[in-house]
């Protein structure tokens, strides 16, 4: 190696000092920052400071406390340098610092509930009740944790928490729960903020010169901006939203890391997911943009309200739009007029609690929603044609029809369509893909609807034609009657065929659709609802080909009446309370038995008509194929179980009530035996007397 000058080696003349020496002394330095930051996404806060304690207290006496000292130092030295200077690993390394710690939480439940199990295999014993109490605490923790993460965060990470806010399909019951908060509870920002953007938009001095009142106190705060409440001049009510401090730069940082790992991930090292991350990521880049653009929301927004008004659908008539206040928007504001009613996120928290399965207190009277003539499936039906509307005939779309953008009109009973930030214009080729796909699925054949799969580009791998068929209607479709639109491709109880389905490549123009149509199946799956998509959509799709020229996969066929069809009536209310009620009995007799009763397990019951214990014998019993699907989030073992005891309690009822009818036939017998013989005498009586 190089000498260095005898001046230079701060060795105390011990050697000379080469440049191996100094990379072999930076070695050990370097390998304790790479310990300290694994540990650091490993261990939480209050663990990290135990370890570095420890770690110091051990160390002293051997080497001294720099040798932990250094290396923790360095790390965080180096995180604040990232996060002052706006570096995006800085947002990485924060996600990471919070998430790991959950995800190692969940591996060790997992080892916990593997050990449990083969202790119960090994004794001859039953864990499924330790299994299941071990999981919903984990669940319960988790769900609480990753909203907390996600709300500190901020920016794309809360975009991603509404998507799985509304999964009650896939998730269980508690993170729904918790993320539903984040369609409209988020951060807010505080008044002198939004008081400065009216004042630098409009010109004016106080939000008292632009309305006659405004309130200062967000009505809701979602992702991108915050909602307030005012009055015009002439006494109208008006929605006021304003856009979130700083939060496209947030937006933006938080895309790039995202995309920059889905490419390491996908390209740099070769591994592959069961869905193209990197097209969906590189998707949501070119329309988070958008959200930011005020302008061309307000355009969208008057675009979609025109064509729905005027409709020649009664149904799409039934959905109305804000309107806009042209003089009072901005670049950084929007006014328009308010839409009176609660959103559909504040409607399910207002079902939770009337469910009210833990047994807690119910709310104050004064508090609580009157939900008397709420009519879901009505009202999602004409949501399922307004989109056939925006889809097909216009050509444009709003493209995040979650809970918190849904509001229930009540004295009109229409569905209240807000926030148009996350809109999708078409092309014509890519209307004419998706309405071959939508008339494949509403009249054609598997084959068909396969191939009409592969036209829009979505590449699937791993599994034959006929079950990309039921690929093609997961994403393309809302139905609730599969089994697989209740199954994730990673629950343990998915068929196989289902684990190996890849999504290799999804065509950003078809993406922003199966994302809408994924919102819409979990609206279905909350609110109870089994509608489809495809056969709401056929009529205005079989337009839209003859429009363009396009022929279509399968002849037009006459009208036909069946269990998907989007106009099917609506239940009455009684039929509701007596499904909730029967469900209720239902919960109360699987958990009696130790079997699943949660909302996430029983929503597939419901959906089937599977409401009481006869109908589940009837099933088991006959062997009816719909009954797995109905049991589809239950394991195999729960399933066999739930078909025997159900089966042992109808028959045991049918005994008891053969042996009643018995009964009442033999008492009938000698109540007629005793008057036919009262009779007798009578008669006897008579003739000897005469």
């Amino acid at each position: 190696g190089v000498v260095l000058p005898r001046d230079r080696r701060g060795d105390g003349g011990r050697g000379p000092l080469t440049l191996n020496t100094m990379v072999l002394g930076l070695v050990p330095k370097l390998g304790g920052m790479a310990v300290v930051a694994t540990l650091q996404f490993a261990l939480r806060r209050r663990q990290r400071r135990n370890a570095v304690l420890a770690s110091v207290l051990l160390s002293a006496p051997l080497a001294g406390p720099h040798l932990v000292l250094e290396p923790v130092c360095a790390v965080y030295v180096l995180r604040q340098l990232l996060r002052w200077a706006g570096h995006p690993a800085a947002r990485q390394l924060a996600f990471l610092d919070r998430a790991c710690p959950l995800l190692l939480d969940y591996l060790r439940t997992i080892l916990r509930a593997r050990g449990l199990r083969r202790r119960g295999e090994a004794d001859g014993t039953d864990k499924s009740k330790e299994i299941a109490a071990l999981w919903e605490e984990r669940h319960e923790v988790g769900a609480a944790e990753l909203h907390s993460i996600l709300e500190d965060l901020g920016g794309f990470y809360l975009k991603v928490g509404q998507v799985f806010g509304i999964k009650q399909d896939l998730l269980p019951a508690c993170y729904t729960l918790r993320l539903r908060t984040l369609f409209d509870q988020c951060k807010a920002d505080e008044a002198s903020y939004v008081a400065q953007v009216l004042s630098r938009e409009f010109g004016r001095g106080d939000a008292s010169e632009l309305f006659a009142s405004f309130d200062s106190a967000p009505l809701a705060s979602a992702t991108i901006a915050q909602v307030h409440l005012a009055r015009s001049r002439t006494g109208q009510k008006l929605a006021v939203k304003v856009l979130h401090k700083g939060v496209r730069e947030l937006m933006e940082r938080d895309l790039a890391n995202m995309i920059w790992f889905a490419k390491l991930v996908q390209e740099r090292l070769g591994l592959r997911f069961n869905v193209d991350q990197l097209s969906i990521l590189r998707e949501y880049r070119e329309i988070v943009p958008a959200e930011f653009d005020f302008k061309s929301e307000v355009a969208y927004m008057e675009r979609i309200g025109t064509r729905l008004r005027l409709s020649s659908s009664e149904a799409a008539g039934r959905v109305v739009t804000p309107t806009a206040v042209p003089e009072l928007c901005g670049g950084k504001v929007i006014t328009m007029t308010f839409l009176e009613g609660p959103t559909f996120a504040q409607i399910l928290d207002e079902q939770e609690r009337m469910r009210d399965f833990s047994g807690g207190g119910d709310p104050e009277p004064a508090e609580r929603l009157n939900l008397e003539s709420f009519r879901p499936q009505e009202l999602l039906s004409c949501l399922l044609v307004a989109y056939g509307e925006q889809i097909f005939e216009e050509g444009v779309f709003h493209g995040d029809p979650h809970p918190g953008n849904l509001v229930w009109v009540r004295d009109q009973n229409e569905v209240g369509l807000i926030d148009f930030g996350e809109c999708k214009e078409l092309d014509d080729r890519t209307v004419g893909l998706l309405a071959k796909m939508t008339v494949a699925l509403a009249a054609g054949g598997r084959e068909t609807i396969a191939d009409c799969l592969d036209a829009t580009g979505v590449v699937v791998e791993g599994v034959a034609n006929d079950f990309k068929a039921t690929v093609a209607t997961i994403l393309f479709d809302c139905r609730m009657d599969l089994p697989e639109a209740h199954l994730s491709p990673f629950d343990e109880n998915a068929p196989e065929e289902m684990r190996l389905v890849s999504v290799r490549t999804v065509p950003e123009d078809v993406f922003m659709v199966i994302r809408v149509v994924a919102l819409l199946r979990g609206l279905m799956a909350a609110f109870s609802c089994d509608l489809s998509a495809s056969r709401a959509w056929e009529p205005f799709a079989r337009r839209a080909l003859k429009r363009l020229g396009i022929p279509s996969p399968v002849p037009e066929r006459g009208p036909t009446v069946g269990h998907h069809t989007a106009a099917s009536p609506a239940p009455s209310s009684s039929s509701i309370r007596s499904i909730i009620r029967d469900m209720k009995l239902l919960a109360r007799w699987m958990s009696q038995r130790g079997l699943p009763h949660d909302r996430l397990s029983l929503t597939p019951l419901a959906v089937h008509g599977v409401t009481n214990i006869r109908r589940l014998a009837e099933l088991a019993m006959t062997k009816d194929p719909i009954l797995d699907s109905a049991l589809a989030r239950f394991s195999r073992e729960d399933q066999r179980r739930a078909k025997e005891l159900a089966v042992e309690q109808e028959r045991e009822g049918i005994w008891r009530d053969q042996a009643r009818a018995k009964l009442q036939k033999l008492e009938g017998v000698q109540k007629t035996t005793k008057k036919k013989s009262f009779k007798s005498r009578l008669k006897r009586l008579f003739v000897s007397a005469s």
